[in-house]
């Protein structure tokens, strides 16, 4: 048995029945890829509708994606640092995201909208 405390209160947590309850140990795998677009004053709503369509579709296009989602910034908590749009890509693995980099469909989603572009902020994680 061994002991793990929270919050001050000391529990014993018999390891065998644990490891038949929750099973072998989960290893993180998957890639969270977010990234968050400032445009410049010559975006217009026209060109993002198409960047939106063309971001969705990949969903479709590359291998590995497990998910897209694209958005406008509408967070109540005013920390959105003048980020105006959030794309977020979930990847089965790292090496789905790497191979995605590269791919003629996410470079030609991002080909038209590049020179709007006036900051972009990209943030990954596994889970």
């Amino acid at each position: 048995m061994s002991e793990h405390s929270r919050s001050g209160v000391t529990n014993h947590v018999d390891e065998q029945k644990a490891l038949a309850f929750f099973g072998p140990r989960w290893e993180p795998a998957m890639i969270q890829h977010n990234v968050f677009f400032k445009w410049k004053p010559t975006m217009t709503p026209a060109l993002e509708a198409v960047a939106f369509a063309a971001f969705r579709a990949m969903a479709h296009q590359i291998p590995g994606i497990v998910s897209v989602s694209i958005g406008h910034q509408n967070s109540p908590e005013g920390l959105g640092k003048g980020y105006q749009v959030g794309l977020s890509v979930v990847f089965n693995d790292s090496s789905a995201r790497d191979a995605y980099l590269p791919h003629p469909a996410h470079v030609a989603a991002v080909l038209p909208i590049k020179p709007h572009i006036d900051d972009v902020c990209v943030l990954d994680y596994t889970f």
